[in-house]
């Protein structure tokens, strides 16, 4: 696929790529500074992902294939993110990063849990999946329970990325967030 097509769509908020192969042209993505969302899931990239200029962006997929160094600048230069999702990806060791992120609300991890310690440490988090088979462990389970006591935590299991629900939750998840988002200023609003 090549991103070039994307170019006069500068008001593109959301792409969402899936097992598309190989991808040409990523550095279209720091033209496209309104996109909100961002999820490729694709054979390969040749792209840096430490090197992205979205500053409107709130949620991000990290492939397999991207290492901490990419990871880790790519959340530096995204401080308004508030989902972020980790597909099958071990060659990420610390998701210390995580913790830079003062709006992070939400974070899927499938199939790979590389650190523990810095999940339960992100206190802002609504909302935490992780693989099933790690969820098996109570005793794993009760410390992320205890650490993160208003997190709602679910399992990976049951769902993969190519299987369209996910395409589904993630519109569903920026409307409701919307909507909690502008309740809340109304009330906010009505108080004063």
């Amino acid at each position: 696929i090549d991103l070039s097509v994307l170019k006069p769509l500068n008001h593109l908020k959301e792409l969402v790529i899936f097992e598309a192969g190989t991808i040409k042209n990523m550095s279209v993505l720091n033209e496209l500074k309104l996109l909100e969302m961002l999820a490729l899931k694709v054979g390969e990239i040749e792209f840096d992902m430490s090197t992205m200029q979205l500053p409107e962006l709130k949620w991000l997929a990290i492939n397999p294939g991207v290492t901490q160094k990419e990871f880790d600048g790519a959340l530096i230069k995204s401080p308004k993110l508030e989902y972020v999702e980790l597909i099958a990806n071990d060659t990420i060791k610390s998701l210390q990063a995580l913790s830079e992120l003062d709006n992070l609300q939400g974070l899927i991890i499938w199939e790979t849990v590389t650190d523990i310690p810095s999940i339960k440490e992100l206190s802002n988090l609504k909302f935490l999946s992780l693989p099933a088979e790690h969820l098996k462990n109570r005793d794993d389970l009760k410390d992320i329970q205890q650490a993160l006591p208003g997190v709602s935590l679910m399992a990976t299991e049951g769902f993969c990325l190519g299987s369209g629900w996910l395409l589904l939750l993630f519109p569903l998840v920026f409307i409701f967030s919307f909507i909690v988002r502008n309740t809340g200023l109304k009330n906010k609003a009505e108080v004063r």
